[in-house]
């Protein structure tokens, strides 16, 4: 049971699946451009001294076959370890409780500041994100873990780096298993479709009334105000759109030139919000 007596389903981090990172330094303070997209994938098997792991890859594009193997990862009673070379380590313990501590070694390649931390657990409680409820873990003064996300606002191989805290812009916004959004955070610094998926402004994932016809997604609105529809595919290719009247309480997507396959269907208000949804055409 969660924090208010909630039940839920333990969502573990290591499945196949991949992450959006967006990184951002505002103010330049590392000389280099960090203002970019990247994607993480978890993926495949690997079996190192008698254990299963799989492969954590770094990618720049939406393909985990053109990235960069940079670890192998493994859950086990829902704490996740990471293999360095020869050395495991703990990467994400998700049974911890208000009043424990974790503790970190100075030679873990998680903590940057060459320090050995311990660090309190101030509280913890259950909130639902991307349609699930989850457990969240907060670490006093350097993360939040969310259950099944990993950290909140960190890179996935920078969980604890207190030289950074939370002034990095490093930024968690989606999590995709396969071809649904399991996760879509909002995304304010820029108003812009990602080649990978949709990450907007004001975003939100919703349950939309949408029957099909043989040519058409006819998308019923969830109240006035809208003022441009959109389908796009998944590689963030826009198919079609339409500007509605906003008083309109539907709209018909036309999909009898389509390729069968998922994509996204996108709805934005006049005043600057956007709702996605994954649709299947056949």
């Amino acid at each position: 049971k969660g924090a208010c007596g909630d039940t839920y389903a333990y969502d573990p981090y290591v499945k196949d699946c991949n992450f959006g990172f967006y990184h951002h330094d505002p103010e330049d303070r590392y000389i280099w451009d960090i203002d970019v997209f990247a994607h993480y994938y978890i993926t495949g098997e690997k079996a190192v001294n008698g254990k299963i792991y799989k492969q954590f890859v770094e990618s720049k594009s939406c393909d985990y076959a053109s990235g960069t193997e940079i670890a192998l990862i493994r859950e086990e009673d829902k704490k996740v370890y990471l293999l360095d070379g020869e050395k495991e380590w703990l990467w994400y313990d998700f049974t911890l409780e208000k009043g424990d501590t974790i503790t970190i070694e100075s030679a873990s390649p998680l903590n940057p500041s060459g320090e050995k931390l311990k660090i309190p657990v101030v509280n913890t409680d259950t909130f639902e994100i991307g349609g699930k409820l989850r457990k969240r873990i907060y670490l006093r003064g350097y993360d939040t873990w969310i259950e099944g996300l990993g950290t909140e606002n960190r890179l996935p191989l920078h969980s604890f780096e207190p030289s950074c805290g939370m002034d990095c812009g490093d930024k968690l916004y989606y999590q995709r298993i396969g071809d649904k959004i399991s996760y879509l955070d909002n995304y304010f610094i820029h108003d812009l479709l990602e080649p990978c998926t949709s990450s907007v402004l004001d975003t939100q994932i919703e349950a939309l009334r949408i029957a099909r016809t043989p040519d058409a997604l006819i998308v019923t609105l969830p109240g006035t105000g809208y003022r441009l529809a959109e389908l796009t595919e998944m590689t963030g290719r826009l198919a079609w759109c339409a500007y509605l009247d906003s008083e309109a309480e539907g709209v018909t997507i036309p999909t009898a030139t389509l390729s069968p396959g998922a994509y996204i269907v996108t709805l934005s208000n006049d005043r600057g919000g956007r709702i996605v949804q994954k649709v299947m055409i056949k």
